[in-house]
């Protein structure tokens, strides 16, 4: 409850919070992570599930993932529930929201991890919030 406190008055408190709950699962993977660059690690029966369909946005995209725009929204929309419910999860101890989590992401990204970021970056594991950006940005998602 003191953390919960004490990040309520830190930059992007809620970053921190998830953040902390996500490295500490992706560490629970061992050597299995260290194939992935984010989060992706964590969802991975959500992957195999969808192998198929994945492999097509890249080539049929440019490499931009906009592809196939209907298919993919369907499963970004699928991988947001998931990755909302995990989010929400790592709160649930604090004051905090998802709509705050978003939030905090958003501003992080408008900054772009400037000066005032470095210390956050620090805190969460640069993975984390270039995964978070990944997950939220459908351009990014495939």
């Amino acid at each position: 409850e003191d953390e919960t406190k004490d990040a309520s008055k830190a930059l992007a408190p809620t970053l921190k919070l998830v953040a902390k709950r996500f490295m500490a699962r992706r560490a629970a993977l061992g050597e299995k992570a260290l194939d992935y660059d984010g989060v992706e690690c964590l969802y991975g029966d959500f992957i195999e599930e969808n192998a198929d369909e994945f492999e097509g946005f890249e080539s049929n995209a440019g490499g931009d993932g906009r592809g196939n725009d209907h298919e993919l929204a369907r499963l970004h929309e699928a991988f947001l529930r998931l990755f909302e419910a995990d989010v929400s999860a790592a709160l649930a101890d604090s004051d905090a929201s998802v709509e705050d989590f978003v939030r905090d992401v958003e501003e992080a990204r408008r900054d772009g991890l400037s000066e005032k970021w470095d210390a956050l970056e620090a805190a969460t594991g640069a993975w984390f919030c270039e995964a978070t950006w990944a997950a939220l940005d459908i351009a990014e998602f495939a």
